[in-house]
């Protein structure tokens, strides 16, 4: 059976979930399970808040995907 063919935005929103996944997996080889559960519970608390979560030096996901690295 083949695999649906996705849209852009599903495309982009997997994209968005592999990213997440990596930064999670990193978070617990460095720092646990217990502080990635709470980083993350942090970051949609301060979604739902509006808050600014990034530098404007940070890359973009385009960025990202294509390499960049935090400056």
């Amino acid at each position: 059976m083949e695999a649906p063919v996705l849209t852009d935005e599903e495309r982009s929103k997997d994209e968005f979930f592999k990213r997440l996944a990596v930064i999670g997996e990193d978070m617990i080889a460095v720092h646990g399970k217990d502080f990635a559960i709470g980083a993350l519970v942090l970051l949609a608390r301060f979604l739902v808040e509006g808050k600014e979560l990034a530098e404007p030096s940070e890359p973009n996901i385009g960025e990202w995907m294509k390499g960049a690295k935090p400056g």
